[in-house]
């Protein structure tokens, strides 16, 4: 991961927005180095390494991004946006939840899709969906 982060990296230092891509890794190499912390700390490093992995490759792809899909949730005035990655590796969703985002992780289900990391779990079937956001439960559903 570490190769293929140093490679990501320095395609990234060639963009416009360079200033602000080596002040987010400075950003980064401190949350990563701060696992050794976390009670899973093989957990923490390896979700450390694919969450910038997959916003390097976010940052860096031309033209537009796949369309954020959209879910209204029970007891819940926030909007959840869900964009989908799963053209690139490793398969990812970004999760926005009002004004808060996360990176979660493609995981094995028995149907629909489920992403998942450390705080955060998103499933989906049908239309109809789950997220679990750091301690906050909810149920969704496309809007009709």
């Amino acid at each position: 991961m570490d190769r293929r982060l140093a490679e990501l990296y320095k395609a990234a230092q060639t963009s416009p927005d360079e200033l602000d891509i080596a002040a987010e890794q400075r950003g980064w190499i401190k949350g990563r180095d701060a696992c050794w912390q976390a009670v899973d700390a093989r957990r923490c490093l390896v979700e450390s390494y694919q969450t910038r992995i997959v916003e390097l490759q976010i940052a860096t792809t031309p033209g537009p991004g796949p369309a954020p899909v959209n879910f209204v949730c029970e007891g819940s005035d926030k909007p959840l946006a869900v964009t989908y990655y799963n053209e690139i590796e490793p398969n990812a969703a970004l999760i926005r939840l009002g004004q808060d985002q996360a990176i979660a992780f493609l995981a094995p289900a028995a149907s629909g899709a489920r992403y998942t990391r450390e705080g955060v779990e998103f499933w989906e079937h049908q239309g109809e969906a789950t997220l679990a956001f750091y301690g906050t439960r909810l149920s969704c559903r496309k809007p009709a």
